[in-house]
């Protein structure tokens, strides 16, 4: 399947000042892309929320490094045969709740989420965390800890560990897309297996369109609730679908579960945190579907990747 382009080029679409982002992304579609290909790729973007350095004053509602405030009988997360895990990070439930802030996805309002990774440092880089082997995920946690930091204490990693600088986060709402590679884009406007050629010349994969999509978070890191994650080595939903129930790579059936996973959480390499992951990759947590914020955490899966 072909789709057309413009016959001209488009009109300036700079982003206006103080414009939010999902009308900024109509009038860059309905510039770049014939109409229905606008309108059907509009449809796939996501809100999510995206987390940056907090200022004075601002809405704190997630924290990179630093030590975690967990309960008196919290055992902290250990990969059996390897090694205690570094923590990562904070993500408050309340205090997204208590925003304006869209994830995109359904999330508990109480309790918050700590985040662990064994990064290598504290077996000098004999255990490795990574898609390729399913036992390797213990080497990454997410623990729902249900009591307020009020109840809890900070608790300094065990000897060893390395602790990563402490950053308070503040939040805003963006709008996310899938990667060129991602099978949804596959079935709204071909296939890549039909003809590689016809597939780079897809509307949406056109560098101008692509190249204003990329400059829009240009500059920052990338760490993100909920949306579409940021892919650094194609789909991250492939990857944690493989994992979570071995299939086929392209089956239809591998695709199907794919599409069932959604990113819960997204970690950048930071130097603000002395946080670099492999060749300054990102971490992805990822839930799959479910009907209630309840249930939500019931199925969590994990991957990583770097340029």
């Amino acid at each position: 399947m072909t789709w057309g382009r413009r016959a001209k080029g488009p009109e300036d679409v700079s982003r206006l000042p103080g414009e939010d982002e999902q009308s900024y992304l109509e009038r860059l579609a309905k510039a770049h892309l014939e109409p229905e290909v606008a309108a059907r790729w509009l449809r796939l973007t996501r809100p999510a929320i995206r987390l940056t350095a907090a200022q004075d004053g601002d809405h704190v509602v997630a924290r990179l490094g630093g030590r975690p405030w967990v309960p008196e009988a919290f055992e902290w997360p250990t990969w059996d045969g390897h090694g205690p895990l570094s923590f990562v990070a904070e993500v408050d439930l309340a205090a997204i709740a208590a925003t304006s802030s869209d994830p995109g996805l359904l999330l508990p309002a109480e309790g918050r989420l700590l985040a662990f990774y064994f990064d290598g440092s504290f077996d000098d880089f004999e255990g490795i965390v990574g898609p390729w082997d399913k036992e390797s995920l213990a080497g990454a946690r997410l623990v729902h800890v249900l009591e307020s930091r009020e109840v809890c204490q900070e608790r300094a990693a065990p000897d060893g560990v390395l602790e990563f600088g402490r950053q308070a986060l503040t939040s805003r709402t963006v709008m996310t897309w899938p990667d060129r590679e991602h099978p949804v884009l596959d079935r709204e406007f071909g296939s890549p297996r039909q003809d590689h050629q016809e597939w780079t010349d897809r509307p949406v994969d056109a560098e101008p369109f692509t190249d204003a999509l990329w400059a829009l978070h240009e500059g920052e890191p990338l760490h993100q609730i909920g949306g579409w994650a940021s892919p650094e080595q194609g789909p991250v939903e492939l990857e944690v679908a493989e994992l979570d129930a071995p299939l086929a790579q392209d089956d239809e059936a591998h695709v199907e579960e794919a599409l069932r996973w959604h990113l819960l959480l997204q970690v950048d390499s930071d130097d603000a945190s002395d946080m670099i992951w492999g060749d300054v990759g990102r971490l992805y947590w990822l839930a799959r579907a479910a009907e209630s914020p309840s249930a939500s955490l019931s199925r969590v899966s994990f991957t990583w990747q770097c340029g």
